[in-house]
């Protein structure tokens, strides 16, 4: 059944349009408006840079801005065919995110996480602004994406932290007194003959487990697969991430008895490398059962 718009409220809606690309057009076109966002946020973006850098919790932030770039420049002949069609629902997240900008640096607290929300609302709005709902939803996840360099407030990991930290201590040592070592186990302190280990806060894999959600975002992205399966990789990785620590936390126990201390300092770093690399097998291995076997772009 064919409607025929009313030719007066065609004129409202005409008239609508027009002001609102002029509004668009004004002072300096769009050139402006974007300067603006990056004097705003280059200094958030310094800062981050600097905690990517020197903070190993964060240190897989380093690599979020340029995948997202990339995923963006893989859909560059999309993006170039899509028309304009400016949004004035921008305006709420762009306003959300000018106001946490603010409050971030009034109130000087978790700073990164909510510039990185800021960041990421103001984003949203100016796509929505500038161009319009066709083209958010064609660049949502790489804007999205950059939440997970954003870090986490330490209310939320120091539990976990401690959890992961009991679990693997548990773990790591009932795996050797099953294989026969002579071990006591106290709380996070593991006492083999001569020498005394402690399972610190910086191995309790909370570090790995944060990277590989962030992967798994990013590798259910990248596949044609259906959004309950993009969850149950992200769920996998947890189990992933406590079993990888575990065989951490065991091996080094293992070096301990063996070599002393001496040789506990030499395999510490090395450990961390050969479990990431378990991990990341094993990850893959899920992928796989769950169906990640389409890519999304044609490389």
């Amino acid at each position: 059944m064919n409607v025929e718009m009313n030719p007066a409220t065609a004129l409202v809606q005409s008239e609508k349009t027009k002001t609102w690309s002029a509004v668009l057009r004004w002072p300096l076109t769009v050139q402006l408006y974007l300067l603006g966002v990056i004097v705003l946020y280059a200094p958030v973006l310094a800062d981050a840079l600097q905690q990517w850098l020197h903070d190993e919790y964060q240190a897989h932030g380093l690599f979020i801005p340029p995948i997202c770039l990339g995923l963006l420049w893989l859909q560059r002949e999309q993006i170039r065919a899509l028309k304009s069609r400016p949004s004035a629902w921008g305006l709420a997240p762009l306003a959300i995110g000018l106001l946490l900008r603010a409050g971030a640096w009034l109130l000087r607290v978790d700073t990164q996480f909510l510039n990185m929300w800021s960041l990421v609302l103001v984003l949203a709005g100016s796509v929505l602004i500038l161009h319009g709902r066709a083209l958010w939803r064609l660049v949502a996840f790489p804007v999205l994406f950059l939440l997970t360099a954003g870090g986490i407030p330490d209310k939320v990991t120091q539990p976990v932290s401690a959890l992961l930290q009991r679990v693997s201590s548990q773990g790591g040592a009932l795996i050797m007194k099953a294989l026969g070592l002579p071990i006591i186990q106290t709380g996070n302190l593991i006492e083999v003959p001569g020498c005394r280990l402690e399972v610190a806060d910086v191995c309790s894999g909370i570090k790995k487990m944060v990277a590989l959600i962030a992967f798994s975002l990013l590798y259910g992205y990248l596949f044609q697969i259906s959004g309950w399966r993009r969850i149950a990789l992200v769920v996998i990785t947890i189990p992933i991430a406590v079993f990888a620590n575990t065989i951490r936390v065991a091996g080094l126990i293992g070096v301990t008895w063996l070599g002393g201390v001496r040789a506990l300092n030499i395999a510490h770093d090395w450990a961390e490398i050969i479990v990431l690399i378990i991990a990341f097998f094993l990850f893959l291995g899920a992928g796989k059962l769950l169906g990640c076997k389409t890519l999304r772009f044609s490389l």
